[in-house]
């Protein structure tokens, strides 16, 4: 019989101290329990020790395989997506952020996929995006301040501006918001 009881939490804290032995813990946990959160924390530790692309492939196929919540699904395959990246591999990025947009519509996915675009200069597919982040949340400052720098860059400046300015009410420490102020204040 499978034991009941994975500890979860104490997995995670240990990714951050000794990835390694996070990672023995997980895979272990996994073999005795078949808990799908072993195998989330075994690809966290995978991500701490660098190994993006393995951790980018339990996390897309743990959303894939296990009964759990649409919300969960969504989250774990934004994580994936972010993994993704770092490996070097935007389409697959791309692909897990589909595929997490499919379970559920979160600011996140949006955004992930709107700086996705951007890096990849499709600038009004990134303004689309975040049209559609802020439909969803219009407090998210991170997502102005992107919309306000696609804006600029599809020559919106008027619209760039009210962007940055709203994104500095919402967020006022961050960086990011400051700059496309700045950037929207010297193109008027």
């Amino acid at each position: 019989a499978l034991a009941q009881s994975f500890d979860y939490e104490a997995c995670l804290n240990l990714t951050t101290v000794d990835p390694q032995q996070a990672r023995a813990v997980a895979i272990a946990g996994f073999a005795s329990t078949g808990d799908f959160s072993a195998r989330h924390c075994e690809a966290l530790a995978l991500a701490e020790i660098g190994a993006n692309r393995s951790a980018a492939e339990i996390l897309q196929e743990t959303a894939q395989t296990y009964e759990m919540e649409d919300a969960q699904r969504a989250e774990l395959l934004l994580q994936a997506a972010r993994q993704w990246r770092e490996y070097g591999r935007p389409d697959a990025a791309r692909g897990a952020l589909n595929s997490g947009l499919v379970y559920r519509k979160t600011t996140a996915l949006y955004v992930e996929r709107a700086s996705l675009s951007a890096e990849e200069s499709l600038i009004q597919a990134a303004l689309d995006d975040l049209n559609a982040a802020w439909a969803i949340d219009p407090s998210d400052g991170e997502a102005m301040a992107l919309r306000a720098a696609a804006k600029r860059r599809l020559g919106d400046t008027g619209g760039s501006h009210q962007d940055a300015q709203k994104a500095v009410e919402l967020r006022p420490v961050s960086p990011s918001a400051w700059l496309e102020l700045g950037k929207a204040e010297k193109d008027r």
